[in-house]
């Protein structure tokens, strides 16, 4: 069973209504597993690109809210972690991902400064909400699986997550597809 959160989308609707809409949406799911005939013990979060965004930062949201609802499990496909105004240092070096493919294909790097700027101009670049892979507890993090594309400007960020939560004992399975652009 698949509950699809038909969030609302930038630059009509910037940060954060996606993350409201997205955190509402797993409520709501929580609220009414029983009438759509799913278990509570099984939900999921799980999202593409700036989906892998929405669905780790809710689950952070869910585990933040004092709420005893929990996530089951994360699945990240390719998430945007961290925007790019506030990256960390080696994340920002000329030899990143994000740097060496700044010319890739589907998602160069000019494209995701623009797609961040209708999103989130900055002035809230460094909330958790936009940004987690800046978070520095991961206690209580359901396990997670990430995969990322090894010629994606967004590789990095997608490895460092993983190595984030890895660090926190959060159980993590990994998956790099070499050769491939962001999506594929």
């Amino acid at each position: 069973m698949v509950v699809n959160v038909g969030y609302r989308h930038a630059p009509e609707h910037p940060f954060p209504l996606p993350v409201e809409d997205s955190f509402e949406g797993l409520l709501w799911t929580f609220a009414h597993i029983d009438e759509i005939g799913g278990d509570p013990n099984l939900v999921l979060t799980a999202g593409n690109s700036a989906g892998g965004n929405l669905a780790t930062v809710v689950t952070r949201r869910l585990r933040d809210s004092g709420r005893k609802e929990r996530v089951a499990a994360e699945i990240l496909r390719v998430p945007v972690t961290c925007h790019p105004d506030v990256m960390p240092a080696d994340l920002a070096d000329p030899s990143s991902s994000y740097r060496y493919y700044s010319d890739a294909p589907i998602l160069p790097t000019k494209v995701m400064d623009d797609f961040w700027y209708f999103y989130n101009p900055g002035e809230k670049a460094s909330s958790l909400d936009a940004s987690p892979l800046l978070a520095t507890e991961f206690k209580e993090f359901p396990p997670t699986y990430i995969s990322v594309c090894g010629c994606d400007p967004l590789r990095d960020q997608g490895v460092a997550y993983a190595n984030k939560l890895e660090e926190a004992g959060v159980v993590v399975k990994f998956e790099e597809m070499p050769g491939y652009p962001h999506g594929n």
